[in-house]
């Protein structure tokens, strides 16, 4: 699969997006993405931290192409401060 072709007909700018899988079903594709883990600042405490706590996926609905609806499904990821063991998500 072509997946720089498909992020940039979808209009993702951001470099850390992948695919992960994609499909069409009665008309409707989807594609499921997430991003790489990396380091990230505690928007309250500013200390850096790798450490997940969890995930969810959140469905959004794109633009169409070729006149057929698209789906994202977006895995988003929830970080844990290791400083405070509170949560945030980025």
């Amino acid at each position: 699969m072509l997946t720089h072709f498909i992020i940039n007909l979808l209009g993702i700018k951001d470099k850390h997006v992948e695919i992960f899988d994609s499909g069409e079903e009665q008309g409707v594709f989807w594609f499921e993405l997430y991003t790489r883990v990396k380091i990230q600042k505690c928007p309250k405490c500013k200390s850096r931290t790798k450490r997940i706590h969890s995930y969810r996926m959140q469905k959004i609905q794109s633009s169409s192409v070729v006149g057929k609806r698209v789906y994202l499904h977006v895995k988003k990821r929830r970080y844990r401060c290791t400083t405070y063991a509170h949560t945030f998500i980025l």
